[in-house]
This record gives structure tokens, sequence and C-alpha cells, in this order.
């Protein structure tokens, strides 16, 4: 599996770093735990249609939330990254993984009009990005 490290600074006076989980190919390959979890009912996962989505509204919806190292993994994903989520074309999924159990919880779906250039960059050609 190939990991890069991103240094984001400045957000909420704190440098954050972002592990971006290279997905590899199901040509053989082993998928990201995160890749195979399971996600809550579609009906269950709130939709929100925004101007803009921004790394910045990323970093304060997990900072709102209460996640302990170890146990939860917030990430952002390509709605594409999910099978049972594609029809969310050019949406982001913003969800937390439990490792203890294989679940994702606090998963909402987020279609913005444009994404601001921090995000992009966070991105970059990845699927799913993972925030610590």
């Amino acid at each position: 599996m190939n990991l890069t490290s991103i240094l984001i600074g400045g957000v909420a006076g704190a440098a954050i770093t972002i592990a971006a989980i290279a997905l590899l190919s199901k040509q053989g390959k082993k998928k990201s735990p995160i890749e195979n979890a399971k996600f809550p009912s579609l009906k269950d996962i709130p939709v929100e249609d925004v101007d803009n989505l921004a790394m910045k509204d990323v970093i304060f919806y997990f900072k709102s939330l209460n996640l302990k190292k170890g146990i939860h993994s917030p990430f952002i994903a390509k709605a594409s990254a999910f099978e049972e989520l594609k029809t969310f074309v050019g949406g982001f999924i913003l969800g937390v993984f439990k490792e203890q159990n294989g679940l994702i919880e606090n998963v909402k779906v987020i279609k913005p009009k444009t994404t601001d250039n921090d995000l992009l960059s966070v991105l970059g050609n990845e699927k799913i990005v993972i925030l610590q």
C-alpha cells in the first residue's frame, strides 16, 4: 500500500497531518479496510448540497466529533470510491471508520458546486484520504 503524508498548517491554529492512502487497483491487490467497511443504510446517510467545500470545513467537521486515536479513522473520499455510493456523482464522503468493528459512522455525503484548491491538493489522485 502506498502511503503519502501531507502537512496542512494554519487551520484553526493547528497543523494537521494527513495520510493519503493510495487505493490499489482491484486486479488481485488487497483493498483498503475502509473500502470493505459497512455503511449505514443509504436512507440514513444525510446528503448536503453546498456552494463550496473547503478543506477547513472538513477539518472543523471532524474536530466537532468525539474521536479517539487508534479507534476512529476520519476520512474524506470521492463518492466513486464506494460501490454503494457511486450514485452521488461528483460528491464527497465524510466519514469515520471504526477500526474495532469495521463500521463507518458519522457519515455524510457532500455535493459541492465548487471545491477549494486545498482540498483538491490533499485528495490529489487518491480516492480516499485518512486524516490523523
